[in-house]
């Protein structure tokens, strides 16, 4: 195992590791739940809703790409993880699945 995976491994499994994640993710339903009520109760469409709307949106979109960017950052960890698995571990879950 080189230094920079065994870095990696070490803050994978630090208690405040997915902190960030978890907190973008509750930022993403907050956002989202805000745009569903506020448009929800709208009654009808107007220049200056459409204009918001669009505001909305490009937040939402914002969102979600620092959503995406943690979803990637994670998937790239744990393929670090897969890549350390010792062969004995590899093999067990192997025949594991297969039995």
């Amino acid at each position: 195992m080189n230094k920079k995976d065994s870095s990696k491994i070490v803050q994978f499994f630090s208690p405040d590791y997915t902190f960030g994640v978890y907190k973008k993710v509750e930022k993403a339903n907050m956002k989202a739940t805000e745009v569903q009520k506020e448009y929800r109760e709208l009654l009808h469409f107007n220049f200056q809703s459409k204009e918001k709307m669009t505001e909305e949106i490009e937040a939402l979109e914002k969102v979600i790409n620092g959503l995406d960017f943690c979803s990637k950052k994670v998937k790239e960890d744990i393929a670090v993880l897969l890549n350390n698995m010792s062969f004995a571990y590899k093999l067990k879950g192997f025949i594991e699945q297969k039995f």
